[in-house]
């Protein structure tokens, strides 16, 4: 299949695939060229001698973006190419590592199922997978026979992460005083008072977050490279052992230096789990003289909820559907400094993340035309967001 072909079958499919996998089937069967399932066959994969025939198995890894790509790839392969196709979650993307090298419990942290050499895996593929070569590193250094194919790329576009604004409050802080706060310069207190377009921290129930002592303001290794950067000691404290943690304020928050003397002109920061982006947004703020406090909510609910009830800034990533409908935008910093963040100096922007496409070895000679597609199908991170809006839209 030619890269002309297979653009013009995601064209396709993404026109079909408006609000579910289900909906799609229906749609691109009135489109030329599909197969009727009675026409579709099985792959017949594994090592030389110990082939087994099956569907071609795709490892769909847990979250919007990823599963909505599954979807696709899974539906082009069935009614363009002809090859049955079934979707198995598998987790993440280390799991998803580990499925497609042939581990059977790939989701079981304590015993992943790797046998003593190359099986006939029954998950061929998967795609969005973050951080590739870290795991396929982590995969390698128990399973020293496992061999992933990257498939000559990432899925179309980069990841990214870090802290973002809503567009109103974007827009209005521009229309009202020309202040541009995608920039971090646009946070410089003595020029701006960008602390008028958000919320107070104590406008924010604490009831929807986490206690200091669940997050990472516990995180020796966070807190040592900020003190190590940033020379902040009144961010931190120092244990008499010397255990270096970040210094908590009203329980639940911790401030940057260009607002610690008055807390009402911190602008709130709202992250999940227990700290996601800590590192280097910690570095970036205070780096940067930005007047913020950051606060983990307490679950996913609290994570969607407050940054839509109150205005504030919030750690975020792309490709994803939490809060695609308030069309977030990344706050820029310096380019991303690779020299710099392998010493622990985090102030400049994270780097982009590539999001790759990972398939059995093992594909490339149990259907090379289903190798050749998967190598060139890519999408756009517009047509991902697209179709993320629409999930969202419709309730998946």
């Amino acid at each position: 299949m030619s890269g002309s072909s297979v653009a013009f079958a995601v064209s396709a499919s993404l026109l079909c695939l408006v609000t579910s996998a289900a909906a799609a089937v229906p749609c691109l069967k009135g489109l030329p060229g599909t197969v009727i399932d009675k026409l579709r066959t099985n792959l017949t994969i594994g090592p030389v001698g110990h082939e087994i025939s099956m569907p071609f198995g795709i490892g769909k890894l847990g979250w919007d973006s990823a599963d909505i790509l599954g979807e696709l790839v899974g539906i082009l392969a069935e009614e363009v190419l002809g090859t049955h196709t079934t979707t198995t979650g598998c987790s993440g993307s280390l799991s998803c590592t580990y499925a497609v090298v042939g581990c059977k419990t790939y989701a079981n942290t304590s015993d992943r199922g790797c046998p003593q050499s190359q099986p006939a895996p029954t998950i061929h593929a998967s795609f969005e997978v973050w951080n590739l070569a870290t795991r396929v590193a982590q995969v390698q250094n128990e399973v020293d026979w496992a061999t992933v194919d990257d498939l000559g790329g990432d899925i179309g576009f980069p990841g990214f992460d870090g802290l973002h604004l809503f567009k109103d409050l974007l827009e209005k802080a521009y229309a009202e005083r020309n202040i541009m706060l995608e920039y971090y310069r646009g946070y410089n207190v003595s020029n701006t008072s960008p602390w008028d377009f958000f919320s107070k921290t104590s406008e924010i129930d604490v009831g929807g977050l986490r206690p200091c002592e669940d997050t990472r303001i516990t995180s020796s290794a966070i807190w040592v490279d900020y003190l190590n950067v940033i020379k902040d000691r009144g961010g931190v404290v120092v244990s008499p052992e010397g255990t270096v943690t970040g210094r908590c304020w009203d329980g639940h928050w911790w401030r940057t230096p260009a607002c610690r003397d008055d807390p009402d002109k911190c602008i709130p920061v709202i992250t999940g789990g227990t700290g996601w982006g800590y590192l280097s947004m910690v570095q970036q703020a205070a780096g940067s003289g930005m007047p913020l406090a950051f606060a983990v909510a307490k679950n996913s609910s609290m994570y969607n909820a407050i940054p839509r009830k109150h205005r504030v800034l919030v750690y975020w990533w792309t490709p994803d559907a939490t809060f695609i409908d308030v069309k977030p935008t990344r706050i820029l910093f310096p380019p991303y400094d690779a020299e710099a963040q392998a010493k622990g100096d985090f102030r400049t922007a994270n780097e982009a993340i590539s999001l790759d496409k990972i398939a059995s070895p093992l594909l490339r000679y149990a259907s090379p035309q289903l190798y050749e597609f998967i190598k060139l199908f890519r999408v756009s991170d517009n047509q991902v967001s697209d179709m993320l809006l629409i999930l969202q839209q419709t309730g998946g």
